[in-house]
């Protein structure tokens, strides 16, 4: 049967101590999670909701050890933020927000005696650790000397925000390694948030690389590769992180940037210093030297690079173009072949090359792994207890629409394509003239259309429809929309911004205009400046921001576009 959460899932703050000689002076300051129907501001510090959410988190990890222990502070873990259109909503922060607070403000933080890295417990009393909340909700990143009453240690950043690997990312880069003793090539097949960039980080540290170029389809993945860096290798590591400043959009031809590379790719060669150089793959096929119109990156097809990665490796690869680019980096040069490492969430139109030489972590063992983690460190902060659990819910249209059965063909119970067609203006294609009161680009069946939005947002608080109850709403405040086709996503993007039916909902449309998708780079922006200024919003597209990219407030998303063959979701 299909059901929704019937409240609010929030995200608390809570302090607590162990009265015993060990933990004198030390406090706790973790999170917890608890799900009610009451609002914020029925949700004040220390109410019973708040404190039996937390202690059912502390016992999570004191039961089995016989601890006792004090409950001693609770605070929701929320923040008011004025949007663009004059609307509040709420954006909820961690217990290591705080910390971090903690930790500007030069307080000591307890060490792991095996690992020697930092815990949730510090030397504070309980005020300052309210204030370090109160701060941190305030948009202060420190403490005044008068907030705060702690043993001090040296006030200053932490070196690092390196992080320790999930045990599965572990084994990706050990047998990565292995397969290299003895092959040239590695297949990395993994889902959506399986940490491939850190991972190769962890590769890259471990395997001493000193010359490795990312190669990507997708350039605007670099801030995420350049941030990743530093949470492996440490801030003042020395390992270089180079990219080609563009100056023009689309890629085009600057001689005078070009010339700055080289110069830069071959001083790095000649240093002792290990770099990493990010380059989009549309960049080095617009290069003469693999039939592009560009004498461009000459340095770059020069270079002996000791590893390769293809990131997003089943995008822009298998052209013929693309494939040149990947023949002239993989040929040895200086009598050295470079390994290669190539990521994927989906590469079907790869993974035949490879046999043996491939790691695999799907959405099942990801999910396996949770639960696992939890039964046998039940006292542990789980390291999979942030990665979404995924649900699938389908909507039954035959039975829901009058004359639904129009879309239904001998391949297909519901065929999207049609049902979201919109008019050419060639009879042919439309099997009729388009009718009076229409126009090319409306949809054929927009009637149908319409009562199928009427159907999924019309208020109904017995209804199980994503967007039939403010609380629904409230659940899918941003959603992801896959349609058929550029056409049909503008279409669409103009019925949902007539009022009757998301008049709530601000629409992103990605997919472009006219017969061209938008470029990927501006597409993000778009939905981003959406996100980030309206409480509500609905992105469309036919394929774009499908895969290489995170979008944390996406909470759904609507499959509308049938069999279409998409990258990933």
């Amino acid at each position: 049967m299909l059901t929704y959460p019937d409240a609010y899932k929030y995200t608390l703050i809570y302090v607590m101590q162990i009265p015993d000689e060990a933990h004198k002076s030390w406090l706790k300051i973790g999170k917890a999670s608890c799900e009610s129907n009451y609002g914020v501001a029925q949700l004040p510090s220390n109410c019973e909701v708040l404190n039996q959410a937390a202690h059912a988190r502390i016992k999570q990890y004191t039961k089995t050890a016989m601890i006792e222990y004090e409950l001693l502070y609770t605070e929701l873990a929320v923040i008011p933020v004025q949007m663009a259109d004059g609307t509040t909503m709420q954006k909820s922060f961690i217990d290591k927000d705080v910390h971090a607070v903690l930790d500007r403000s030069g307080c000591e933080c307890r060490k792991f005696y095996d690992t020697e890295q930092p815990s949730e417990w510090y030397k504070v009393d309980l005020q300052t650790a309210i204030n370090a909340i109160k701060a941190y909700k305030e948009g202060r990143n420190v403490l005044s000397a008068a907030e705060k009453n702690c043993h001090t240690t040296i006030a200053k950043q932490p070196e690092t925000n390196k992080i320790d690997l999930r045990k599965e990312q572990k084994e990706a880069v050990e047998k990565t390694l292995n397969i290299f003793r003895q092959e040239d090539k590695m297949l990395w097949n993994c889902k959506m948030r399986f940490g491939k960039t850190v991972s190769s980080w962890e590769l890259i540290r471990q395997g001493g690389y000193q010359k490795t170029i990312v190669v990507t389809h997708r350039p605007v993945v670099v801030n995420g590769w350049r941030e990743d860096l530093d949470k492996i290798f440490g801030s003042n590591s020395g390992h270089l992180f180079v990219t080609k400043e563009t100056g023009k959009q689309n890629y085009e031809y600057d001689a005078a940037i070009d010339s700055a590379n080289e110069r830069s790719l071959l001083n790095y060669a000649k240093m002792d210093t290990p770099f990493t150089y990010f380059a989009s793959m549309q960049d080095l096929a617009g290069s003469q030297i693999v039939g592009g119109n560009f004498a461009k990156n000459k340095a770059v097809f020069d270079m002996d690079w000791d590893l390769i990665i293809y990131d997003e490796a089943h995008e822009g690869t298998q052209t013929e173009r693309g494939q040149a680019v990947q023949n002239l980096l993989q040929a040895p040069k200086n009598g050295k072949t470079p390994k290669v490492l190539e990521l994927s969430g989906t590469p079907y139109n790869i993974q035949d090359k490879y046999e043996n030489n491939v790691y695999t972590w799907d959405y099942v063992m990801e999910q396996q792994a949770k639960r696992d983690f939890a039964e046998k460190y039940p006292g542990v902060d789980n390291p999979y207890e942030d990665l979404p659990e995924m649900q699938i819910y389908t909507f039954d249209l035959h039975k829901a629409l009058d004359g639904a059965y129009r879309y239904e063909t001998a391949e297909s119970a519901f065929n999207f394509r049609e049902f979201f067609r919109v008019w050419t203006g060639d009879p042919d294609i439309d099997h009729r003239p388009i009718p009076a009161g229409a126009k090319k680009g409306d949809f054929v069946h927009a009637d149908d259309v319409w009562s199928f939005l009427n159907l999924i947002s019309r208020t109904d608080e017995n209804s199980l429809y994503p967007f039939a109850n403010e609380q629904f709403r409230d659940i899918f405040r941003h959603t992801f929309w896959i349609v058929p086709g550029v056409k049909e996503a503008k279409a669409l993007s103009k019925m949902l911004d007539d009022p009757p039916v998301f008049k709530h909902f601000k629409v992103a449309n990605v997919a472009g205009d006219g017969d061209a998708e938008e470029p990927y780079d501006d597409a993000l922006k778009k939905v981003r400046e959406v996100i980030d200024n309206y409480p509500y919003s609905i992105t469309i597209s036919c394929g774009k921001l499908t895969t290489g990219v995170t979008v944390p407030e996406w909470s759904a998303v609507m499959m509308l576009s049938g069999s279409a063959n998409t990258p990933a979701t």
